[in-house]
């Protein structure tokens, strides 16, 4: 990988994570919508690897065509403010999160360039939110990046502590560097637990607990990943103890039982959800969901919202997708980079599963689709030695070719 192809694969994981950026204080001067800037930039950038290096893998059509499977349901919509921009977001910024993958992901070293991106990400936003703490308007004492809500947040870091943990238990690296990984990764799980958003804070851990079971990389030392990550754990709990955060509290009361107005309100929608669902088996139309007696337009659960939306056959396809998609990540992770998005697959699969739209949860379309790039053989680690760059740098040509 030259030193321009990490632009487009890092311009791509801030499109996925710039929705909880672009409220900051410290983007106020810029004069355009930073999510329609930083998606026309990776726009160009597809443009560019297609002009540079060809066309991309014949899977894409996985992608193409389950947008072509999305667009019955827009004849049925009743094209009110909120679903007009639910449809326009779905066809533009979401689609683009699809495709891009297969232009700015093709080489090991171009999915190497975005998970640390993320990472990097996911850390700065850990540091400005714990240094300059902001509570939540709307929660008692439950952190929150400035501009950004609590749910958001903690995606953002959850994401980032998923990747830092899973890179931390790859073989053949120096000790500092796994100790620096895995204190960052305490860093930013510590910000999502912070914030009591419990979607993603299970998520995450659910992710890398799961990639440590099934990944083929982690066969040989699956038990010492397992107490590692258990005393990672541990100790972020410990230390949030100490800072009595009401978002532990809240967390933690899954642990004891006790329910609140939130699983209560998401409980309801998703029982409801299921039952309109059986009710309409072409759907409603893109936008059409609308909980009696709520202020939400969406299910909070992607599965049931295309279902009641887009109908069975569409619910159909994109459930054996996502099936087919674990299948293969799971073969795919025989290396550090294929563990990685592995666990950032589940990590979305499970937040799109208890809140967000269609147009979200945005990490989950680069997540799914990176795997259907990548090929069976996975990568190198991370940190390579100069014999082993070479071999990558050179594998990476023949690829591009």
């Amino acid at each position: 990988m030259t030193k321009r192809e990490w632009v487009g694969p890092a311009s791509l994981a801030l499109l996925t994570c710039v929705g909880q950026i672009k409220e900051n204080p410290l983007l106020q001067w810029v004069p355009v919508d930073l999510t329609l800037l930083t998606a026309a930039f990776v726009v160009l950038m597809m443009i560019r690897a297609r002009i540079a290096h060809g066309p991309t893998t014949g899977r894409v059509m996985v992608a193409w065509l389950l947008w072509v499977a999305f667009i019955p349901a827009v004849a049925l919509s009743d094209f009110d403010s909120y679903s007009v921009t639910k449809i326009s977001t779905l066809f533009t910024i979401t689609l683009v999160l699809a495709i891009a993958p297969f232009y700015l992901l093709r080489t090991e070293g171009q999915r190497v360039a975005f998970i640390r991106a993320l990472a990097v990400i996911a850390v700065i936003l850990a540091v400005l939110a714990l240094l300059s703490p902001t509570t939540s308007a709307s929660y008692t004492n439950r952190l929150t990046l400035e501009g950004a809500d609590t749910i958001g947040t903690a995606r953002v870091s959850m994401a980032g502590a998923v990747i830092l943990v899973i890179a931390a238990f790859q073989r053949g690296i120096k000790p500092i560097f796994r100790i620096a990984m895995i204190g960052l990764a305490g860093l930013t799980a510590m910000l999502g637990v912070l914030s009591g958003s419990r979607g993603p804070v299970i998520a995450g851990v659910a992710a890398i607990l799961l990639v440590i079971v099934f990944a083929p990389a982690m066969k040989k030392y699956r038990g010492r990943a397992l107490l590692g990550a258990v005393l990672l754990g541990g100790i972020v709990v410990w230390i949030a103890l100490q800072n009595q955060s009401d978002g532990l509290n809240r967390i933690m009361s899954i642990l004891t039982g006790d329910s609140d107005t939130s699983s209560s309100v998401r409980s309801d929608m998703w029982d409801s959800g299921v039952a309109r669902v059986l009710q309409n088996p072409v759907g409603i139309g893109w936008g059409g969901y609308a909980d009696e007696g709520s202020i939400y337009r969406y299910p909070h659960n992607l599965f049931i919202e295309i279902g009641i939306e887009a109908g069975w056959l569409i619910l159909l396809i994109f459930a054996v997708l996502v099936v087919a998609t674990l299948v293969r990540g799971v073969r795919v992770a025989k290396g550090t980079t294929g563990m990685v998005f592995l666990g950032l697959l589940i990590f979305s699969i499970i937040n799109v599963m208890v809140s967000a739209d269609i147009n979200g949860t945005r990490l989950l379309w680069p997540a799914m689709f990176a795997i259907w790039v990548m090929p069976a053989r996975d990568d190198e680690p991370w940190f390579y030695t100069m014999a082993a760059r070479r071999r990558q740098l050179e594998k990476d040509s023949l690829i591009r070719v």
